[in-house]
């Protein structure tokens, strides 16, 4: 197709659309595919320009603001203002408004962008550039741009689509894509052991994540979930946790494969990580809220991990053998 945005369209007719609608390769515009840095297990990262620096930035969906961090005197980021930051496991931290005035993503070019700052101690660098942060939401719905995640490929995908013409932006992956709403705050309708939830998307997180207030929706009690595996995680700050047995999921109209989650206190979204990402091509389209996923046929090999993640967490203390391969060892870096 004409962008070559990666290369996964199987049909120009779409999901629910009829054939007299445009073809998929004149409803693209500012498109740029970008590959992915990074290895196995490792959150998506690609490389980004700040007034010409070579930087890296993350990608996930789960974060609603822009943010970065000041990483050396050619990353440092003016100071507009002190703020607070709540993290994945709602804890505050300070952080300062900031703006890019800048940025280039491979093709495209964006100006004057708000940002938070953030103390993080993420991995510093990735293929010799320095991480600096990751893209939010937020960033997407401003700027009109649909993001599409193919880890399976080694490629991200940023582009503009023609909605008013063209219909629904999940044509873009064929008749065979699963298609759901998508509320701003990233979720979708699902199915977990029966019951209805909402449900998001994290591909920082190499694991399912479960609000421990919630256990009640997996089948669990507080007596029997205590007698599962017991995990202590350090996000921003210490949350205790238990690992669930494997539970019925459905998300966008199909059945995954039974799930595990890490069911843990101060966590307040469902979220499947990074597996959910590994074998599909996923689109998220703030903007027309439409949620898109097909698996794919094939995938290309991917590098040995580099433990690379955004919101870095340490299981500190588990309940169960490594032997039974359904945690990693004590202390072992996420």
């Amino acid at each position: 197709m004409a962008m070559n945005v990666v290369g996964l369209v199987t049909s120009e007719v779409g999901v629910g659309f009829s054939r007299d609608l445009p073809p998929v390769t004149e409803c693209i515009g500012a498109a740029t595919v970008l590959p992915l840095l990074g290895g196995m297990g490792d959150t998506p990262l690609v490389e980004a320009k700040f007034e010409g620096k070579r930087g890296a930035l993350f990608v996930s969906p789960q974060y609603g603001k822009f943010l970065v961090r000041n990483v050396s005197d050619d990353f440092w980021f003016v100071n507009d203002g002190a703020v607070s930051a709540i993290g994945i496991d709602q804890q505050r931290e300070p952080a300062e408004w900031t703006h890019v005035e800048r940025l280039q993503l491979g093709k495209l070019e964006l100006h004057d962008l708000r940002a938070l700052v953030v103390d993080r101690h993420f991995p510093a660098h990735v293929d010799g550039l320095p991480i600096v942060g990751i893209i939010g939401r937020e960033f997407l719905t401003d700027y009109g741009l649909i993001e599409l995640i193919d880890i399976p490929h080694k490629k991200l995908a940023l582009f503009r689509w023609d909605h008013d013409r063209c219909g629904s932006s999940s044509r873009l992956l064929g008749p065979d894509a699963h298609v759901a709403n998508l509320y701003d705050d990233g979720g979708v309708e699902g199915m977990i052991a029966g019951k209805h939830l909402r449900i998001h998307f994290n591909p920082d997180l190499d694991r399912n994540m479960f609000p421990l207030t919630g256990i009640a929706k997996l089948g669990l009690t507080a007596k029997a979930l205590k007698e599962r595996p017991q995990v202590m995680l350090d996000f921003a700050g210490k949350n205790h946790g238990f690992l669930s047995e494997k539970v019925p999921v459905s998300v966008a109209g199909f059945d995954l494969a039974p799930q595990d989650f890490l069911v843990v206190e101060n966590i307040e979204r469902v979220s499947l990580g990074y597996r959910f990402f590994l074998t599909r091509t996923v689109i998220f389209d703030f903007g027309y809220r439409t949620f898109a996923t097909v698996d794919a046929n094939e995938r290309d090999s991917l590098p040995p991990t580099k433990h690379l993640h955004f919101d870095s967490y340490n299981i500190v203390d588990i309940g169960v053998q490594e032997s039974t391969g359904a945690l990693p060892a004590p202390d072992q870096r996420k």
